[in-house]
């Protein structure tokens, strides 16, 4: 459904090759800074903030 692809896109091939064929997790904030994720919001009041975030 084209998500490697936007992997790629956002994390660069070398990134997403890896993340692809080993099958490793990755922590939300190194998502973060690989421009693959927006936003990692906190665990703790996290509803509250989803809820901030989706209402602006």
């Amino acid at each position: 459904m084209g998500g490697p692809q936007r992997l790629a896109e956002r994390a660069g091939s070398a990134r997403a090759r890896e993340v692809i064929y080993t099958g490793e997790r990755c922590a939300a904030a190194t998502l973060e800074r690989w421009n693959v994720v927006n936003r990692v919001l906190p665990g703790e009041g996290f509803a509250e903030a989803a809820r901030e975030c989706a209402r602006r």
